[in-house]
């Protein structure tokens, strides 16, 4: 069980119920996306195909104002969750959760490589793309866009240590949930890309 309501309350629990649901809607989004189309999908070794895949689905998200690849509900659900947090936060959060969107899709795309070519990274390597896997840092930029009731002033968006502990924080939360999803790795997905899934 994920748990998504009591994480969303613990995350932010003195945002209003509609800001917490969309961080509720976006952890379920981004579980059932990663599992379906990126660790268990039939792309899930092919990075081209993947990609492309993914580039709709971010072209959802990016043109709000018009429904894009509406047979894809991935792409529909994503555009649904950035126009309630420009609705219920800001614009300026709202862009900028879809921009860290982007690096999210690109490390998939990443992961599909190594699969394709049936290697495990290194510990260097795997480091370098986790920081973005799972969405960390789009779920970072949102928690904080639902816990502040105004957009960070821009010093502070720039600020290099400001993002040095937002990457720090969501390398913690990438690895941990690694280890804690180690079981369903084994079970449905044993490639070992998952160092700690690896048989030793």
């Amino acid at each position: 069980m994920i748990g998504v309501g009591r994480l969303a309350v613990r995350v932010a629990p003195r945002a209003g119920d509609d800001l917490r649901q969309i961080f509720s809607d976006f952890t379920m989004w981004i579980y059932c996306f990663d599992d379906e189309l990126c660790d268990e999908g039939p792309l899930r070794d092919r990075p081209g195909e993947l990609a492309e895949a993914m580039g709709r689905i971010h072209r959802c998200g990016e043109v709000i104002e018009e429904a894009l690849y509406e047979d894809d509900r991935y792409g529909m659900s994503l555009r649904d969750l950035r126009t309630c947090l420009r609705s219920s936060a800001s614009p300026a959060e709202s862009d900028r959760f879809i921009q860290a969107m982007r690096g999210h899709f690109q490390v998939e795309a990443a992961q599909a490589g190594f699969l394709a070519r049936k290697q495990q990274p290194g510990l260097d390597a795997y480091t370098l793309i986790s920081v973005q896997f799972g969405g960390a840092l789009a779920m970072a930029g949102l928690a904080g866009a639902i816990n502040c009731a105004d957009t960070p002033p821009p010093h502070l968006l720039s600020d290099r240590s400001a993002h040095a502990i937002t990457e720090l924080a969501g390398t913690i939360a990438t690895w941990t949930n690694s280890v804690i999803s180690i079981p369903k790795e084994h079970e449905r997905a044993p490639d070992g890309f998952n160092p700690g899934s690896r048989q030793m």
